[in-house]
Order: C-alpha cells, then sequence, then structure tokens
C-alpha cells in the first residue's frame, strides 16, 4: 500500500538545488501539482481533470539506482525503482512537505500517473503503475539503462 503512495512522491520546496527547470522531454520526469494555477505551470488534462503541472523537476533518471518489472495482481507491470542516496533524500522532503499534495510521473514526456501525497517516504524506493503493455515497460527501462 505504500509503495502507492510512493508515486505521489516529490515536491516542490525552495531549498532544491538539484531541481531544474525543463520541458516534459525526460525519459523519466516527476514533477509538483496543483488544482489552481501557478506562476511556473502547464495546464494539462489528466483522467479527464485539470491540473497544472510546475515547471520545476524534482527527480529524474539521474537520481534511480536500480529499475526492474514486476507483474502485479491485475496481470499487467508495474516499474519498480530504488534511488539514489541523493534521490531519497529530495523524495523525502519533497513527500514530508507536501502531504495531501499531488505528484505528476511522466514518462517519455506522457503523464502516467498524479497521486495524492499521503505520508512522508523515508526509504527511496517508487512503484510506477499505469504502463499499459509490458513492451512500453521494457522499452522504458532500457531508456533508464540503470543497473
Amino acid at each position: 500500500m505504500k509503495r502507492l503512495f510512493l508515486l505521489s512522491l516529490l515536491l516542490l520546496f525552495n531549498s532544491c538545488s538539484s531541481c531544474k527547470k525543463n520541458d516534459f522531454s525526460k525519459i523519466i520526469d516527476f514533477r509538483m501539482s496543483y488544482k489552481t494555477p501557478c506562476s511556473d505551470c502547464t495546464k494539462i488534462i489528466f483522467n479527464k481533470k485539470k491540473l497544472y503541472v510546475s515547471g520545476i523537476t524534482l527527480l529524474d533518471k539521474s537520481h534511480i539506482a536500480k529499475a526492474w518489472k514486476k507483474k502485479n495482481i491485475f496481470g499487467s507491470y508495474d516499474i519498480f525503482l530504488d534511488l539514489t542516496k541523493k534521490g531519497g533524500q529530495i523524495l523525502q522532503r519533497a513527500t514530508r512537505d507536501n502531504i495531501g499534495k499531488r505528484m505528476a510521473v511522466f514518462i517519455n514526456g506522457d503523464i502516467i500517473m498524479a497521486p495524492t501525497i499521503m505520508e512522508e517516504i523515508k526509504w527511496g524506493k517508487v512503484t510506477i503503475t499505469g504502463v499499459k503493455t509490458e513492451r512500453k515497460v521494457d522499452n522504458i527501462l532500457h531508456q533508464l539503462k540503470v543497473k
């Protein structure tokens, strides 16, 4: 259950030295999302709802130490990520400071989930659900090229 909240991670905090402004073209990209517009946000529609996604990347490929797939109880595949020490620290602070807010997770520029942060995540592990096919999961894992 806690792993589902992991995707709802990372939030914007002012002293993040590793945060980067950019487009949505990264292989994997975690950003804060809000219900109302903000100065650096882009409006997107996800599950028929408007979200305003921050222009600041909190976690990306450089924060991933290990990635693998596993079949879930519904027969589709989830992606599991172990973050680097720095990535885990960013995730912990973001989740601690933003409980009740949403985090958008993008893969190859497409939003795949935007869960609500329910609790502080201390262990630096993330589970990504919502990738439609095993082939897409394999493609993402190949692009991440982590051990």
